[in-house]
């Protein structure tokens, strides 16, 4: 943790966990004269917001999600239709929606699918898309 003050005196405290654990990587690597190697074990979250504009066609999509999900792996965390805003400039509306895959490997099995990209026609045009967002999980500490 890194306790930082800016112009006006007030702290602000930066959390660098992530950017230590990369480090602590490249380090043992370069220490070991290993190659990196990637870590395809390491799991992901799919991190999805829109708004539907055309509850009958996303319905198709929904039907036909879970089916497809579950054959490459992935598990649906949750969805939510109202989040709450802590702080930001551009709070997110219209629905959240969180899955896992095992790893990075299966989210792109997943998604580029021809199942899925067929299914996802319906999304597309049910749904005005924000984004659809890859979220790399932390390696295991060793």
């Amino acid at each position: 943790m890194v306790i930082a003050f800016d112009q006006d005196g007030v702290s602000n405290v930066l959390y660098w966990h992530t950017a230590a654990i990369c480090i602590e990587t490249v380090m043992h690597c370069i220490g070991s004269k290993e190659k990196m190697k990637p870590m395809s074990n390491i799991p992901v979250y799919i991190v999805a917001n829109f708004e539907i504009e055309d509850a009958g066609v996303y319905r198709v999509y929904e039907k036909g999600f879970f089916r497809i999900l579950k054959r490459h792996g992935g598990n649906f965390f949750t969805y939510d239709d109202s989040t709450e805003n802590f702080e930001g400039l551009d709070p997110l509306t219209g629905r959240v929606v969180i899955f896992t895959f095992p790893s990075e490997d299966a989210a792109s099995a997943w998604y580029n699918d021809p199942g899925y990209q067929a299914l996802s026609e319906h999304r597309r045009a049910g749904t005005r898309l924000r984004f659809l967002t890859m979220v790399h999980g932390l390696p295991p500490r060793s």
